[in-house]
């Protein structure tokens, strides 16, 4: 079935499906089309000299990233089947800090010495807590974390949040819209490390979202020390 539309309506459906477009280059037009599922999207752009508005931006935006296969396929030509999480553009990273505003993994570490005082703020007055805030320069999947400890007190706990900086928040606040983990409890010590594991990883996390990881120890912990590692999808790995 064929639905005629747009170059604009062409665009917007496209995008917001993630379908890969297709054209053919006519002598007086451009025939660009999309497929999903026996329907086929499609439109013609006409060539005009001086080049108009849809001509202009789709040579300019789009025409290189057209005709590309429908289903991707190895470098000798066969289909590829693949049954893991990681987007095809993207590399498995493992990390243990986030990035800086400029530079991939510059970003404070992902750990935590009780001695430290200075590091936690106070809770209430039978626990105290340091948060690492972190962020990533692109856009990241969250897959998998892993969590080592030594000497951690009974009461130890970590969680792992995501949100929406109040510059980009509509309240203008800090606005908290995710929480991966919810107070995971560990105690003693784990050297080997605590994985979190899933069959998938989050879709894709625009990198104007930020990322707290938060570590509450009782009060008279002095001893408790550790670290994070997450297993993240990204485009950008240097």
């Amino acid at each position: 079935m064929e639905k005629w539309e747009s170059w604009s309506e062409l665009k917007a459906h496209t995008s917001e499906k993630t379908l890969a477009m297709q054209y053919e280059d006519y002598p007086k037009w451009y025939r660009v089309w999309a497929a999903e599922n026996g329907m086929m999207y499609m439109c013609d752009i006409e060539k005009t000299d001086p080049a108009n508005t849809d001509q202009t931006d789709f040579e300019t935006n789009y025409k290189d990233d057209c005709n590309k296969p429908l289903q991707p396929k190895t470098d000798d030509g066969k289909l590829y089947t693949r049954s893991e999480s990681r987007p095809l553009d993207m590399t498995t990273c493992f990390t243990c800090r986030g990035d800086s505003a400029t530079v991939v993994g510059a970003g404070t570490p992902f750990q935590w010495n009780a001695a430290n005082s200075g590091e936690f703020e106070v809770v209430d007055s039978n626990f105290k807590r340091k948060v690492i805030d972190l962020g990533f320069r692109d856009e990241v999947c969250i897959k998998e974390g892993a969590l080592y400890w030594w000497d951690a007190s009974w009461g130890c706990e970590l969680s792992f949040w995501s949100y929406l900086p109040a510059a980009y928040s509509p309240t203008q606040e800090d606005l908290f819209m995710d929480n991966f983990v919810v107070s995971h409890f560990f105690h003693g010590d784990c050297p080997m490390g605590d994985e979190l594991n899933t069959e998938c990883a989050s879709g894709r996390i625009p990198n104007y979202l930020r990322h707290q990881i938060w570590i509450t120890v009782p009060t008279a912990d002095v001893l408790c020390r550790g670290h994070v590692s997450l297993e993240i999808y990204r485009t950008n790995t240097i």
